[in-house]
């Protein structure tokens, strides 16, 4: 058995139950346990290259066009294998309607399930690379992951996840009560 660890989002329909949804259907995969779930996280919806300006950072006269996201991280311990995992996380998805438009990456969506990290594994694949791409830099995944983990954490190729933490904007979360 291995851990790992989900990032759960939704910015459609009624977020917080597309959360919770996906926490029951994670804890229903075969040779999968849910173990914990961290709180849940309001967060505004990043931004594709062409929403920055020159200094990296959100046009402010840009109106926001999608609505907040609802974050979550599950901690599971699993005996399935990486794509294992990641193809009964795709089918959760589906059935919860979640749509890729094809060229749209940041797009709003009904649930998105990302694995974050998978044991203490570094996975370089192109349909899954753990740790998750640009786990580093996103406050909506790395403090709802501190929730679970704490902060000696230690991220396969990188730092702590207390060190990470420290260089990120808490206050771009909003914590929710459920």
């Amino acid at each position: 058995m291995n851990e790992a660890y989900i990032g759960i989002g939704s910015n459609l329909g009624d977020p917080i139950k597309q959360l919770n949804e996906a926490k029951k259907a994670i804890g229903q995969i075969t040779s999968t346990s849910l173990l914990n779930m961290s709180r849940y996280y309001q967060s505004k919806p990043m931004v594709s290259q062409g929403d920055m300006d020159i200094s990296g950072s959100q046009q402010s006269s840009q109106k926001q066009s999608q609505p907040d996201y609802v974050n979550a991280v599950a901690h599971i311990s699993t005996g399935l294998l990486p794509l294992e995992l990641l193809a009964e996380l795709q089918a959760i998805e589906q059935l919860q309607g979640r749509v890729r438009e094809k060229g749209e990456h940041w797009g709003a969506r009904t649930i998105d399930l990302d694995i974050l990290l998978f044991a203490d594994k570094c996975i370089r694949l192109p349909q899954l690379i753990v740790p998750h791409y640009g786990l580093e830099k996103r406050p909506f995944v790395v403090f709802p992951l501190l929730d679970l983990a704490g902060r000696d954490l230690q991220i396969p190729g990188s730092t702590s996840l207390g060190e990470i933490a420290e260089k990120l904007d808490r206050n771009e979360l909003t914590l929710i009560d459920q």
